[in-house]
Order: C-alpha cells, then sequence, then structure tokens
C-alpha cells in the first residue's frame, strides 16, 4: 500500500446524496489530481449525522468537518488552502476536532 497525507470522507446519507455529494467527490478527484497531491484519497461513508448541513465531508487526518461545499470553486479552495498549505477554508467548515496534546 502506497503512503497517504490524507483521506477525505463524502458523507453518503440520503440527504447529502439530495444535495450534490456525488458532484463534490467527483470535483475533488480532478482538483487532487490537478494539484499533484495522489496521496490524498476519497472515500465514501455511511450518513455522518449532520442531517441540516448537508453534504458533509472530513478530511483526515485533522478532523476537519466541511459543509455545502458542492461548487468547484469551494472543492478547488479545499484542496489548494487546506490539503496543500494545510490551512482550513474557514468558509465552509462546520467542525474542527482539537488537536491532542
Amino acid at each position: 500500500m502506497k503512503p497517504i497525507k490524507g483521506h477525505i470522507l463524502f458523507c453518503d446519507g440520503s440527504d447529502c446524496k439530495k444535495k450534490g455529494n456525488k458532484k463534490a467527490r467527483k470535483h475533488m478527484k480532478k482538483a487532487l489530481k490537478e494539484a499533484k497531491q495522489p496521496f490524498v484519497r476519497c472515500s465514501t461513508t455511511k450518513c455522518l449525522g449532520a442531517y441540516k448541513q448537508a453534504p458533509i465531508m472530513v478530511v483526515y487526518p485533522d478532523g476537519t468537518w466541511y459543509s455545502n461545499a458542492t461548487s468547484k470553486r469551494d472543492i478547488q479552495a479545499i484542496v489548494e488552502q487546506h490539503i496543500v498549505d494545510d490551512k482550513p477554508l474557514e468558509k465552509n467548515v462546520l467542525y474542527q476536532i482539537p488537536a491532542r496534546k
């Protein structure tokens, strides 16, 4: 198995499906490829339970939860700012898991 830098989980619950998670995942895979970030994986997961904020994606290992990021512009910004520069895109952050000490 190749080493990975990060893992992006896309909620596959019904509300997220209705609000564009499939389109967001497609945009993300393309943006990661264009940004030459082959060590970041994208996967779907069962419902994450944040129905009102759908669609949801979570970026690991830092545990940043994003909501309503489906446009190419938002996804591109997440890749450029968060994945490449390691600074979460505040505009769409729903929750940030606190760093362990």
